[in-house]
């Protein structure tokens, strides 16, 4: 897919091949004209594993950059179970990570960015019992539709049964007629 192919510049060795490849990732994704684009990048765990790698690395600038798609993940409301299950995996971590990331004076939008991210990850709990209720009421609704179907098909089979009934009645009456 063209996201796997992405991921080998996302992994180039050339400093600039990947910082090119971030920035580029982060304004696509960041676009409202590519919100589709966006909610696939951001439901595959391997991307998510990818950024948090990416978040490591020894260059400020591209840590900057993963961190601008690492909180798409962070702040998406609707999170896939797997992306949710992976950040309350590595939730003490990322949260020292982002007490120490960039925390000096300067670039204000970063800093509120940051915060929100920490205040997202602090809250992923109520991420996954928000999902988790959404799984048992898709469950619930569900075994709702069998239970509706079955009554139907049963009241069906039943219309059927009575029909039969009423037929072969009527028919064993006329034949008792002709035997008159």
């Amino acid at each position: 897919t063209f996201f796997a192919k992405y991921a080998d510049l996302l992994n180039s060795e050339n400093y600039v091949t990947r910082r090119q490849s971030l920035r580029l990732l982060g304004e696509i994704l960041l676009d409202r004209n590519n919100f589709h684009v966006m909610t696939r990048y951001i439901n595959q765990p391997v991307n998510l594993k990818l950024m948090m790698n990416l978040l490591r690395d020894n260059r400020r600038a591209i840590r900057n950059d993963a961190f601008h798609v690492f909180k798409v993940f962070v702040v998406n409301p609707n999170k896939d179970k797997e992306i949710v299950k992976i950040l309350m995996k590595n939730q003490t971590k990322i949260i020292q990570f982002l007490n120490k990331f960039n925390t000096e004076e300067g670039d204000d939008q970063l800093q509120e960015d940051r915060q929100l991210v920490l205040e997202a990850i602090s809250n992923l709990d109520k991420d996954k019992e928000k999902t988790e209720s959404k799984d048992k009421e898709k469950i619930e609704n569900k075994e709702k539709d069998l239970k509706d179907l079955r009554d139907l098909k049963e009241g069906k089979e039943a219309k059927e049964t009575v029909k039969e009934k009423e037929g072969g009645s009527g028919a064993a009456a006329a034949s008792a007629k002709v035997a008159e």
